[in-house]
């Protein structure tokens, strides 16, 4: 659950969001909407939920790799993501 704490209105909502969400999670520039990220089967995507509780969506559909950092240009029309394969080396 995540709580939501209106200073304008003095008010707590409360919404339910994917439990699969990775932490992280970021404000829209617009306030309304929350994003994250989602890893399945090792691959990552963002997803987007309003926070007027209606229902999550999927955003990017990649096939590959996990994202280790995103940002929303400050009016909210762009992303920028920073995605990438982890290699695990072992040093002798």
């Amino acid at each position: 659950m995540l709580a939501i704490y209106s200073i304008e209105d003095k008010k707590k909502t409360y919404i339910e969001y994917d439990q699969r969400a990775l932490l992280g999670l970021t404000f829209l520039p617009d306030g309304m909407s929350i994003a994250y990220v989602i890893r399945e089967k090792a691959v990552d995507n963002l997803w987007v939920r309003p926070l007027d509780g209606s229902p999550g969506r999927q955003l990017t559909h990649f096939t590959s790799e996990t994202i280790s950092a995103f940002r929303y240009s400050q009016d909210g029309t762009k992303i920028a993501l920073e995605r990438g394969t982890w290699i695990l080396t072992r040093s002798f």
